[in-house]
């Protein structure tokens, strides 16, 4: 998928990454080698992956952990009923996983493209034009019309940012309705 300019822009103003927080480097500047690490700083983030088994033989398409222990998965079995499309969850970093929405045996369509704005308000796209959302991290709800596959975000449980071929749109209610706020040319 070829990524607009605008979807650029909504991807580095939304989503901070290491590289945004350092200074500019000057051209033809020497790179500089990090200073050595010590023994009394502690990482900001466990960066370990250790499998972890879910009893369906299934396609998983999006995950997302609000912390080292809570997070959720969704995905799709392919069967002869349909797409079987399905969010899973675990609170024990993965030992356990819980069926939460949809069934990977039958016919609902796939789930993908999830986002959290916290534990408890989380968004996940479904095909077919349906953007899903939960406010408790447990049950699952419609919450409009949305075109799955676009990049989007939420700042608050409320408020959200998607882009649309050339658009920016913003969401005041949840997902239940967008609103074009800026377009590119």
């Amino acid at each position: 998928m070829k990524l607009s300019a605008c979807a650029l822009l909504f991807a580095i103003v939304l989503m901070p990454s290491a590289t945004a927080q350092m200074p500019p480097k000057k051209p033809g500047s020497p790179v500089k080698a990090a200073p050595p690490a010590t023994d009394t700083a502690k990482p900001k983030f466990k960066a370990i992956w250790e499998p972890v088994n879910y009893p369906q033989d299934a396609e998983l398409t999006s995950v997302y952990f609000t912390n080292a222990d809570v997070g959720w998965v969704t995905g799709l079995k392919r069967t002869d009923a349909g797409e079987g499309g399905f969010i899973i969850h675990t609170t024990d970093g993965g030992e356990h996983w819980n069926l939460q929405m949809g069934d990977p045996l039958s016919g609902t369509r796939s789930i993908t493209n999830m986002f959290f704005q916290n534990p408890t308000h989380g968004w996940a796209g479904q095909f077919g034009g349906k953007l899903l959302r939960t406010t408790d991290g447990d049950n699952w709800e419609s919450a409009g019309e949305f075109e799955t596959l676009n990049p989007y975000a939420f700042i608050s449980p409320t408020v959200g940012f998607a882009t649309h071929t050339s658009e920016l749109r913003r969401s005041d209610d949840a997902g239940k309705s967008w609103k074009v706020i800026f377009t590119c040319q």
